[in-house]
């Protein structure tokens, strides 16, 4: 019975947090990367500028987190945004 009752407690709270979780889609299925990252750097040659290339999955917990991370930072924002 106690088994049981921290199973289903567990259970529980793994729905929870399902429920609370951001369902942001980021990245895009239908992106072709490789065009994508020839414009970024063709454009990064033009302005003289660096490229940064976050790769990453709609299913990553840390790649949420770290796009709200930089969006919620305004020197982190600006800093790679710009």
């Amino acid at each position: 019975m106690k088994k049981f009752l921290i199973i289903m407690t567990l259970f529980i709270f793994s729905g929870v947090r399902a429920e609370k979780m951001d369902t942001t889609k980021l990245y895009s299925v239908t992106a072709n990367a490789e065009k994508d990252i020839a414009a970024a750097v063709k454009q990064a040659k033009a302005e003289n500028k660096h490229v940064l290339i976050q790769g990453g999955g709609n299913w990553c917990s840390w790649c949420l987190l770290f796009e709200k991370v930089v969006k919620n930072d305004f020197q982190m924002d600006s800093a790679i945004c710009n």
